[in-house]
């Protein structure tokens, strides 16, 4: 939803997803504004799944539930160079250990390892240098 004036809107249909969408974090473009959200998608047993809104309505950005496994605690960023998004999240598939995949245009990808971190990852948080340059921060279980 969008705060207009003092009142709260829709921004395209509600309930838009499939089905219940878990851990949800929002970002915006920088190159055209619009707002993206990634979430844990019930409907794709978990996984990673990325929306755009495209002026009118929620499309997927890439495929739906694009992530290897099971996946939480979003956070989703832009590269400010590219804006391009790129998700972190704890990856199920590694023991919660936390993983980073950046969007191409077509296809998702991971950045590095899948699941690199030494132990679970909790509160994922995840930023773009101006060059391009992710940078991750979690709670690391193993500490």
């Amino acid at each position: 939803m969008k705060f207009k004036g003092t009142n709260w809107l829709y921004v395209g249909n509600a309930g838009f997803s499939p089905s219940s969408a878990y851990y949800i974090s929002l970002a915006y473009s920088p190159s055209d504004g619009q707002p993206y959200i990634a979430y844990q998608d019930e409907n794709n047993q978990g996984k990673a799944t990325v929306m755009k809104f495209n002026g009118i309505r929620w499309v997927y950005a890439g495929t739906a539930g694009g992530s290897a496994s099971g996946a939480g605690y979003f956070y989703l960023s832009f590269s400010p160079s590219d804006s391009l998004p790129y998700i972190a999240y704890r990856d199920y598939a590694y023991l919660g250990k936390a993983t980073v995949m950046e969007f191409d245009g077509i296809n998702w990808g991971n950045i590095g390892m899948a699941g690199f971190s030494a132990a679970a990852a909790y509160f994922v948080s995840l930023a773009i240098n101006s060059t391009g340059l992710p940078f991750v921060a979690f709670s690391d279980d193993s500490h």
